[in-house]
């Protein structure tokens, strides 16, 4: 591809070359200063911002769960449920601790037991009543119309789009 590009480059004028050069540089310029400068911003700065405190929370909730398990391993033996722990089927770390039962989070990753998921997904809610038929009509005809227009658009030759 780039040598077509400069297959391309060399049949034409001095004056459109050093435009490209230009136009060139200019857009590398632009990149390097503005678009990597705002991207390092909002990666490194911004959302790390946003969710420290929730971070926070998490590092003191760990942190207890990590001081519960240390006094109750301390003070009494890991005694086995009589009812079904579906982390035993379901969680890989529950299987590997118990193949590695000599390892410290062995202990820790046992003493979890759930007879069921936190959430039943059979739960079903009718809302069929929270449908408008006219609105939704309405709304189809718009998007369709909007999606026609957005399409001729790209359709159109680069000068008329700029």
């Amino acid at each position: 591809m780039i040598f077509y590009i400069f297959l391309f480059a060399l049949q034409q004028t001095k004056y459109r070359q050093n435009a490209w050069l230009h136009s060139f540089l200019l857009w590398l310029m632009t990149e390097i200063i503005f678009i990597s400068t705002i991207v390092v911003l909002v990666m490194q700065f911004v959302v790390p911002s946003l969710i420290m405190k929730d971070i926070g929370k998490l590092k003191h909730k760990i942190a207890d769960i990590l001081r519960d398990f240390r006094d109750s391993s301390s003070s009494s033996a890991a005694e086995e449920p009589s009812e079904f722990n579906a982390a035993d089927f379901l969680f890989v770390s529950s299987q590997l601790a118990r193949q590695l039962p000599h390892l410290p989070v062995s202990r820790m990753i046992l003493q979890f037991h759930t007879p069921w998921p936190r959430q039943s997904y059979q739960h079903v809610q009718d809302v069929s009543e929270s449908y408008s038929r006219g609105a939704s009509y309405a709304l189809g005809s718009f998007s369709g119309v909007l999606l026609f227009l957005l399409g001729s658009f790209v359709g159109f030759p680069d000068t008329v789009q700029d």
